[in-house]
Parts: structure tokens; C-alpha cells; sequence
């Protein structure tokens, strides 16, 4: 009978070679906006509007943003390249039902766009994880708290995890998103509602209480609202790292 270890081992293997998984398919990659010499060379335009410009490249065909200055804003896989592209050249970047989420710091905090400038949220009053936690709505000011470059996850379909498109320029962390596809992979009866049904969802659970950092926090209802399954993959990741570790030192000893 195989270990656990070895099963977790072919697991990630099985989710690295997806597709002949590549950084094509990550999403956006992390970037610093950079003068660049504006597709002269083996690049394609795919797209231009609002003063921004949407190109692919020739040999790799991963896509870009650039802006009316020619610096690159963004980069990455065609899909969300060109959903960021599209969202950037509207008047609102944000849809109603969209998943949302902004960094605090060492963690990641996730709303439910309700459209206006509202939000539907599991979190303290003012945006603290103090007092009366509860699913409510608030402003969208709320939401942001101290930071400024949120994101939305862009959900492809039932069986590829969302990815994260960011209204600014995309920072450097420690996403992974082959361990986010296994988390996703996990997860049973994904199905994903429509904007109207994701808003109605957690309209339904306002007033709710019952706030748990590791089994029901603010990624776990916003994940419920859009895909019906709970799910964190804050949590589950550093559970699968850790549970991985664990298994390799009880090895070793």
C-alpha cells in the first residue's frame, strides 16, 4: 500500500504536469512596471484601448499590458490578460458578485462585491477581527482597511482554481498556484453560481456569527457564496505544506 507521503508526492505531480502545466497557465505573474521598447520585436497587438495597449508574444505567447507610456503594467496567461485587459478599460474595474479580496499584511482578507461601493463580508466593525464579528455589509473603504491593490478571482470554470487579477500592478508573494490547483482539486461539488445568485447567497447569511479562523473565516464564506463549497486556500495550503513536512521529518527519524 503506498504512504500518504508518496500519495501527496504524485498528487502534486499529477497537477504540475496538468495540461503540460507551465507559467502560461498561473495567471498573472508578479511584475515592476518597466519602460519597455513597445512590441518591436516579436510582439503582436491583440487589443487597444483607453490609452492601453494588449499584446502577445510571438515565440511564448504569454500576454502583456501596456500602458500609454509603453511600460508593461501586467503579464501573464491569455485568459486573465485579457479579463484584466477588458476590466481596466471600463468604467468599473469591479462586477456585482465578484469574489474579492486585499492583503493585510500576513493574510489575505475576501468580500463579496455587492455592487455601489458595498461589500458583504465575515469581519469585525471598522474591518477588525476584534468584538462582534459577524457577516455584514459595509463600504467598500471598510473592506480595504490599509490596503490599496485588491484583486478579484477569476473562476474559469468548475475545475481550475480562480485565479487573481489585481487592479494594480500584480506584487511578488508566495502564491503558488499548482498548490492552489490541488486544494481546488480536492474540493467536491464545485459549481458556480451566477453574479445575481453569489449576491443573494451571502445576503442570505448576514447576521451570521459564527466566525472560526481555521474552519469558517472570511475566504471560507466568500468561496461558499460563488462556488457552494467552503474553502480556504489560505488554510488548506499551509495544512497540505505542513502535513507534507510532517510526514517527510517522521520519515527521516
Amino acid at each position: 500500500m503506498k504512504g500518504r507521503l508518496m500519495q501527496d508526492f504524485e498528487q502534486y505531480g499529477q497537477v504540475a504536469a496538468y495540461k503540460d502545466f507551465s507559467f502560461l497557465d498561473f495567471g498573472e505573474l508578479p511584475n515592476v512596471k518597466c519602460k519597455t521598447s513597445g512590441g518591436e520585436h516579436f510582439w503582436e497587438e491583440a487589443g487597444c484601448r483607453k490609452n492601453l495597449r494588449l499584446q502577445k508574444n510571438q515565440v511564448f505567447g504569454q500576454y502583456r499590458i501596456l500602458d500609454g507610456d509603453g511600460r508593461r503594467i501586467a503579464w501573464g496567461s491569455e485568459d486573465v490578460m485579457r479579463e484584466k485587459f477588458k476590466r481596466l478599460t471600463r468604467t468599473d474595474f469591479l462586477e456585482p458578485g465578484d469574489i474579492i479580496g486585499v492583503s493585510r499584511g500576513i493574510y489575505e482578507h475576501y468580500a463579496v462585491y455587492a455592487g455601489a461601493g458595498t461589500v458583504i463580508h465575515y469581519n469585525g466593525q471598522g474591518g477588525k477581527l476584534s468584538g462582534d464579528v459577524t457577516i455584514h455589509k459595509a463600504d467598500f473603504e471598510e473592506f480595504l482597511k490599509f490596503g490599496k491593490n485588491y484583486f478579484v478571482l477569476y473562476f474559469e470554470d468548475e475545475y481550475h482554481a480562480p485565479k487573481k487579477i489585481f487592479r494594480d500592478t500584480k506584487p511578488f508573494s508566495g502564491d503558488n498556484p499548482v498548490m492552489n490547483q490541488i486544494v481546488y482539486t480536492r474540493a467536491e461539488r464545485i459549481h458556480l453560481y451566477t453574479p445575481e445568485e453569489t449576491i443573494r447567497r451571502a445576503k442570505e447569511r448576514i447576521g451570521e456569527n459564527g466566525y472560526n479562523l481555521i474552519a469558517n473565516n472570511c475566504e471560507h464564506f466568500a468561496l461558499w457564496c460563488k462556488t457552494g463549497v467552503s474553502m480556504s486556500f489560505q488554510v488548506q495550503r499551509v495544512d497540505l505544506q505542513t502535513g507534507i513536512f510532517d510526514r517527510v521529518v517522521s520519515m527521516l527519524g
